[in-house]
């Protein structure tokens, strides 16, 4: 697919281009676009590049929903590799697709959620980074997820939906 192709590119690209042209790159995708599918693959490029663009992954952080997305995501990749192969020696005309989707879901940060990410940036510390550096980063995630639990104390009714985000908030705050 075409969004398949952008994922691709970009990800090459975010190799050798410095910071904050990558950064800039998907600041525009992610306000220009009107598809989920777009943040999607920014998203992807995060997991891929998380010292590169913890910029943008607080962006991502921000919106609760794309968490949950991204879970959904990550378990629908875990069974997509097995179905996919089923019966992939039949097709001929369609296995460079299946074996380049194949290949996809098989890319180390699509075995990462979102969450797992938001734990590694405020636990470890990447090479080149400061002491300074993670504290900041630690700091500005604490406060996105506060702005998240005092939004739930406003809430008046205890909804599926609330109680489930409160778990996933439960596994990322590192406090």
């Amino acid at each position: 697919s075409i969004h398949m192709a952008l994922e691709k590119q970009l990800l090459e690209i975010a190799k050798l281009l410095p910071k904050e042209d990558l950064v800039d790159w998907c600041k525009y995708l992610l306000a220009n676009s009107r598809s989920a599918s777009i943040t999607a693959v920014v998203t992807s490029v995060v997991m891929a590049n998380p010292l590169k663009l913890f910029d943008i992954a607080q962006i991502l952080f921000k919106t609760r929903e794309i968490f949950l997305y991204d879970a959904k995501r990550y378990l629908l990749e875990q069974t997509a590799v097995r179905l996919i192969s089923i019966g992939s020696g039949i097709d001929y005309k369609n296995k460079i697709f299946k074996d380049e989707r194949i290949n996809s879901c098989n890319e180390d940060h699509r075995k990462k959620t979102l969450e797992e990410l938001s734990l590694s940036y405020q636990f470890f510390q990447y090479q080149g980074e400061t002491t300074e550096d993670v504290e900041r980063r630690r700091k500005r995630i604490w406060e996105i997820f506060d702005s998240y639990y005092e939004e739930l104390s406003k809430e008046e009714h205890e909804t599926d939906d609330n109680k489930t985000w409160q778990l996933a908030l439960a596994r990322m705050d590192g406090r």
